[in-house]
């Protein structure tokens, strides 16, 4: 029972320091290269493991034999890696499509004034052009 609150509470330690980085130190600046991008995304990944590996290894102190619990070590360090593939997912996939370079629009001028109503009224002449380029097809269920 004493081993299970010990893992629960490293496994909750490591999430928490992994979702206290700010997403300024996640997200990629708009200049950034697709190498610079992959590189700081397996930084992530393998910081994480290395986390949980070492979460894993402090979890060895606490047991009566540590050598027949080793597996602590490996168990913490793929958590870390799964935990860390979970915030470059996340961080990826929350990034804007003006960051990515796909269909980068413009914000108006007055970026100040840039209010509730003139937002809506910017996002709904957007989504009216991006619409008319598409095809549209109308659907008739008769029964």
């Amino acid at each position: 029972m004493f081993m299970a609150i010990k893992k629960n509470i490293t496994l909750f330690v490591l999430a928490a320091v992994l979702m206290t980085q700010s997403a300024q130190t996640l997200a990629a600046a708009p200049e950034d290269s697709i190498v610079d991008d992959s590189l700081r995304d397996i930084s992530i990944v393998i910081g994480a493991g290395a986390v949980g590996a070492v979460l894993g290894l402090s979890t060895l102190s606490f047991v009566n034999s540590p050598s027949e619990h080793l597996k602590n070590i490996a168990v913490g360090g793929a958590v870390g890696i799964v935990i860390g593939v979970g915030v470059v997912i996340f961080s990826q996939a929350t990034r804007s499509t003006s960051v990515i370079g796909m269909n980068a629009t413009e914000i108006p001028m007055n970026a100040d004034k840039f209010e509730s109503l003139s937002r809506h009224e910017f996002n709904q002449t957007k989504m009216a052009q991006n619409n008319l380029a598409l095809p549209s097809f109308g659907y008739n269920f008769t029964f």
